[in-house]
């Protein structure tokens, strides 16, 4: 499972050939894909967390593997293994998102960055 999730995280890292932007409009489970874009924004009501390990299941999968490599080994850890909860304003403070919005918001500059990035496109061709 561990390989698995780690090919995975791998293949959305690597294997996506063009700009990708996470709009993450709450909290939620496995949120980790959208903190795994180029951008990532989200709303201002926004709880991160792993809850596995309170549930009985041995952390270890995308979740624990994205927050490694986005907050560090040891913060991981602490977030698995106690359930602690990241709300969209620490995320903002560790690099997890690039912005925090109101979630009237959130689509709308979503689309604005993808205008900006494909206007830069169109620039430097």
């Amino acid at each position: 499972m561990y390989q698995e999730s780690l090919r995975m995280i791998e293949n959305m890292i690597f294997c996506i050939d063009i700009p990708t932007i996470g709009a993450i409009n709450g909290s939620g489970s496995h949120w980790q894909m959208g903190t795994l874009c180029d951008i990532t924004i989200c709303a201002e009501g926004t709880d991160f967390f792993d809850a596995h390990y309170l549930g009985g299941v041995s952390p270890g999968d995308g979740i624990v593997l994205t927050l490694q490599n986005l907050t560090g080994i040891k913060r991981a850890a602490f977030c698995a293994y106690t359930g602690r909860n990241m709300n969209a304003q620490t995320a903002l403070d560790l690099g997890i998102v690039s912005e925090v919005l109101p979630n009237e918001k959130l689509l709308t500059r979503a689309w604005e960055l993808a205008e900006m990035i494909m206007q830069g496109a169109v620039a430097n061709k």
